[in-house]
């Protein structure tokens, strides 16, 4: 356990989660548009891989 102890200190992980997601989630891009939504059909067959 102490071996453990030890090595983990020098550990090094990049933040979680990144700056640019924790930006995203606290200032999203909201589009202003006031037309009324309106679902269209998928396009399927771009969807195929």
């Amino acid at each position: 356990m102490d071996k453990h102890r030890n090595v983990s200190k020098n550990w090094h992980t990049p933040s979680f989660p990144s700056e640019a997601v924790i930006s995203a989630y606290s200032y999203p891009y909201v589009d202003k548009s006031t037309e009324p939504f309106t679902w269209g059909e998928p396009a399927l067959h771009s969807l195929h891989s």
